[in-house]
């Protein structure tokens, strides 16, 4: 059963939006090269993964932002609500405690949109005391030295570390938009998930293009399907894909959606459906984004949109989502 439904929430969350100008027909491919690697259902790989190794009390690192200034300042709305729905997850499925990593300017839709899933944001020292709870650790840097990021995960030791939406380096060490633009002073996630590879510490990586952290593990299959993926438009001409590789990849349309997709599944396996959140829930999350100053990735602008398409989309998928995971654990006795 549990294989059965994550292929069919895998297909819907993977079901293309996208206007002429951008990428087309690339999202399937993506995916099917993702579960070459995982040689099962990505939502289903990811959320065994997770559900093996977060624990009570135990910290998971997330990160979940894309974007800086000048046409993105705070982020976009693309990330956050898929790092707050699996804060959930997790929180009511395993007792684990997310810590969201981020950027000061990044942290605000991220703070919001964990709020908005009914979490409490607090200092990870009384976050790991109680249930519901999360924490935002501040990481500001841009450049190639490891130092921040190894002494984060010394300091919490996470027992596992997501990525949605967040981009990675190609080999020359620069950082894409999916349209091979280079972006100046991105954040150096990367080096977090570096520093957890050293340690063994398993890692998840979400995302919708192939620039996202993660995609390392199918560098070759970007390269094919993505305009950009092996020549970027900028002087380095290595292309938009990224080196950075995680345990898992969950490739999807929107890369909330792929995060949805793992919530759900998180939320059937342990058989504790209240980890994954109601279609009401999403619109007060996506609503909570966008106050807190997040913008739409493909406009850059305030809209209600998320990706370019419109939030009752998504709204309307975790409602399905919610409701194919409550239907595949009941029973119906057919007498006719």
């Amino acid at each position: 059963m549990a294989k059965i439904l994550a292929e069919y929430i895998d297909r819907l969350c993977t079901v293309e939006m996208r206007r002429q100008g951008m990428p087309r027909g690339t999202h399937r491919p993506l995916y099917e090269a993702a579960v070459a690697v995982a040689g099962e259902p990505l939502s289903l790989h990811a959320a065994n993964l997770l559900l093996e190794h977060c624990k009570p009390g135990t910290p998971v690192f997330i990160t979940c932002t894309a974007g800086g200034p000048p046409w993105l300042p705070h982020g976009e709305s693309d990330g956050p609500p898929g790092g707050a729905a699996l804060a959930r997850a997790l929180a009511v499925a395993t007792g684990a405690v997310p810590m969201f990593v981020t950027t000061d300017y990044q942290a605000p839709p991220v703070a919001a949109s964990a709020k908005g899933q009914g979490l409490v944001v607090i200092d990870p020292d009384s976050a790991v005391k109680r249930n519901w709870a999360a924490s935002m650790l501040e990481y500001n840097e841009t450049g190639t030295s490891q130092d921040a990021a190894n002494a984060l995960i010394d300091r919490y030791q996470p027992s596992a570390i997501i990525a949605i939406e967040t981009l990675g380096p190609n080999p020359a060490g620069i950082t894409h938009s999916v349209l091979g633009h280079p972006i100046q002073d991105a954040p150096a996630y990367y080096a977090l998930f570096e520093a957890a590879a050293s340690r063994e510490i398993v890692s998840v990586g979400i995302g919708d293009g192939g620039n996202e952290i993660g995609f390392g593990n199918i560098m070759d299959a970007v390269h094919r399907i993505q305009q950009y993926g092996a020549k970027c438009q900028c002087p380095c001409g290595q292309g938009m894909a990224t080196v950075v590789k995680t345990t898992a990849t969950v490739a999807a349309a929107v890369s909330n959606w792929g995060a949805y997709a793992v919530a759900a599944m998180i939320a059937f396996l342990s058989r504790e459906l209240k980890a994954f959140h109601d279609a009401e829930t999403e619109r007060r999350v996506i609503e909570a984004c966008y106050r807190a100053e997040a913008v739409d990735g493909a406009f850059a602008n305030h809209g209600f949109t998320v990706d370019g398409i419109d939030a009752r989309v998504s709204i309307d998928l975790v409602n399905m989502l919610a409701t194919m995971i409550r239907m595949a654990g009941e029973s119906t006795h057919r007498t006719f």
